[in-house]
């Protein structure tokens, strides 16, 4: 008996953490778009202040590694690929139809 309930206990936290993982990434994408918009408040000749602020503001406040992983890769691609590779991460990650209209601006 002691084991049915030690496995249901493990059950129960893995159950919980994987949930709590899947809404610390779609709260991250949020987080993410947010941070997005913020920057389009930037001068538009300022983009080198633009883009420390959201490097500064991703490292301060995206604790989701898969969410942090996306945001990198993002530079290893083509310019004009960058949204669409944003786009199709969050929605894999969260399972919902993602549109940032301050990344799909930046990053266009």
């Amino acid at each position: 008996m002691p084991y049915k309930t030690s496995a249901m206990i493990f059950g129960w936290i893995l159950l919980t953490s994987i949930a709590y993982a899947t809404d610390g990434v779609h709260t991250d994408f949020d987080v993410l778009c947010s941070i997005f918009n913020e920057a389009r408040e930037f001068p538009p000749d300022n983009i080198q202040q633009r883009s420390d602020y959201i490097s500064d503001q991703v490292d301060a406040r995206i604790t989701s590694k898969e969410v942090i992983e996306t945001f990198h890769a993002m530079f290893n691609m083509a310019p004009d690929e960058r949204f669409e590779l944003l786009t199709m991460a969050a929605e894999h990650y969260t399972g919902k139809t993602w549109n940032c209209p301050g990344a799909n601006k930046l990053l266009k």
